[in-house]
């Protein structure tokens, strides 16, 4: 089965919600990797973000300034979610 990026997206849009990115390459039999490349697409044109939860890249925590290399931080597999379409697209960033 060849998985298009218009699925991708329809995925998204029939989740209503959050979608872990190893939970979708099962349910969509594709490799992650792959999907990680066609929700960069979805990423780039505004209609798909990642949820980061409200702290900065690299960082976990802020209870000292390692950022990024902590041996204590756990990391969650990486999470998803369709932008409502009243919200205005970011601008892309070069």
């Amino acid at each position: 089965m060849t998985v298009t990026l218009r699925r991708v997206l329809e995925a998204f849009e029939e989740a209503g919600g959050v979608i872990r990115l190893d939970a979708l390459s099962r349910e969509l039999n594709l490799d992650p990797g792959t999907l990680d490349s066609m929700i960069q697409h979805w990423i780039r044109k505004g209609r798909i973000r990642e949820v980061r939860d409200g702290l900065p890249d690299g960082c976990d925590c802020r209870a000292c300034g390692i950022k990024g290399a902590c041996p204590f931080v756990i990391h969650l597999p990486r999470r998803y979610e369709l932008v409502p379409p009243a919200e205005p697209a970011p601008l892309a960033t070069p």
